[in-house]
């Protein structure tokens, strides 16, 4: 049996099942939110200055006691949540049902390792806001030998 070296192009399979799903869907999968998930991530910026790491997170519709955050080995954050979906009033007739329910969840690798101890986070129109104070850096010193 011969070898035959694959010509097939990965990637253009992949756009033409998009495609297809998007002629069967009407819309590109993207569209539709909580077709096959039941984790989002939420959209986060991280910046930093000179003495703080900064993050602030889109997680709307949760009230900031239902939001975990969890700081791992100095550099690892860990932020999630859980949005239970409401009961379905009796007698309403839903046309539409877009509003996501379910987990959040996303883990970050910062840059530098942070002060656990003087986190702090605050919640505001939707936005976690996060502000991880960075560690101080040891000092390089000077060793002096003793000569005997």
């Amino acid at each position: 049996m011969a070898i035959v070296k694959y010509t097939r192009d990965p990637w253009r399979a992949l756009e033409t099942l998009n495609d297809e799903l998007t002629g069967l869907l009407g819309a590109p999968l993207g569209a539709f939110p909580a077709l096959g998930r039941s984790l989002s991530a939420p959209s986060l910026d991280v910046s930093e200055d000179e003495s703080n790491i900064y993050v602030e997170a889109d997680i709307p519709g949760i009230d900031g006691k239902d939001i975990d955050i969890s700081l791992r080995h100095d550099n690892e954050l860990t932020i999630s949540a859980k949005k239970e979906r409401q009961e379905e009033k009796k007698g309403k007739n839903y046309f539409r049902s877009e509003r996501y329910y379910g987990e959040y969840y996303r883990e970050v690798d910062l840059p530098k390792p942070v002060d656990a101890s003087k986190i702090k986070a605050t919640m505001k129109n939707g936005v976690l806001a996060i502000t991880l104070p960075k560690k101080e850096i040891e000092k390089e010193r000077q060793v002096r030998i003793r000569v005997e």
